[in-house]
């Protein structure tokens, strides 16, 4: 037996091939597999197998006995096997790049306690997603009702999914309180997660209704209503929100009165 063992590396878990590199999460591990070919119908089998990680020349090789893990960053790997004809193989080697660092996640709009009204100011999104080793981590951004303030819900979905810098109109998403949530997943499959904070979208869609109540009337003839010194005007504006009659609108900015006489206006 003249011939050397011949050794595999595995890596258990996740991993991934971007340009040339080999990228690894913090879950996975390093599992070696040796062989002793038959030549001309010989093989002592293997004796062991060893490795070392390869921060300097001088590292010891380690026997290996189960699958290993790796701190973060990049680790030169280097392995044999020797038969037990004490042919020992070349040593092999390979670059590994442990990512144990998830993606960090930033949310800066929309901000907590603002209040989006509908078709007045626009629902602007804004999050920032990155990561030490992979240049564009996966993401999802969803927009979610926590919770409903009563108007028509109609054909209005609960949760939306949004882009950032996208600009929406309140008065197609329902009214109630909403947040929004980033998720994010790297090449080596490290995952996050953030919870925006809670804004309000509401929906005041109709003008007010103005009332006017007459009291101590002169006295009526032919449909006419003539007034005296005594008369009071009363007016009453109620603001409505997503339904007339509701009552439940912003409220009232200003009242503005009109009065017109045969050959006046006031």
């Amino acid at each position: 037996d003249v011939t050397p063992p011949v050794t595999m590396l595995e890596v258990r878990g996740q991993k991934a091939e971007v340009s040339g590199k080999l990228y690894i999460n913090a879950g996975s591990s390093i599992a070696l597999t040796a062989y002793d070919p038959v030549v001309y119908g010989t093989s002592t089998g293997v004796a062991f197998t060893e490795y070392r990680i390869a921060d300097t020349d001088t590292a010891r090789f380690t026997a290996y006995t189960s699958p290993f893990t790796l701190s973060g960053g990049r680790s030169v790997i280097e392995f044999r096997s020797q038969d037990k004809a004490g042919n020992l193989e070349a040593a092999q080697t390979y670059i590994v790049y442990a990512d144990t660092d998830a993606p960090v996640i930033t949310i800066s709009s929309p901000a907590a306690g603002e209040a989006f009204i509908a078709t007045r100011n626009k629902i602007t999104i804004g999050f920032g997603v990155a990561d030490n080793l992979d240049p564009a981590p996966a993401f999802e951004a969803v927009l979610t009702q926590v919770e409903d303030k009563g108007s028509p819900k109609g054909s209005r979905p609960s949760s939306i999914s949004v882009t950032n810098g996208q600009a929406l109109e309140p008065l197609d998403m329902d009214d109630g309180l909403w947040r929004l949530t980033v998720s994010a997943t790297d090449f080596a499959d490290n995952a996050a997660y953030l919870a925006g904070v809670v804004f309000e979208v509401i929906h005041d869609v109709l003008a007010p209704r103005t009332e006017i109540r007459v009291e101590g009337i002169g006295y009526r003839a032919e449909g006419i209503e003539y007034v005296a010194e005594r008369t009071t005007f009363t007016i009453t504006s109620i603001d409505d929100l997503a339904q007339a009659g509701d009552g439940v609108g912003l409220g009232v900015r200003r009242q503005e009165i009109e009065v017109r006489s045969r050959n006046s206006e006031v």
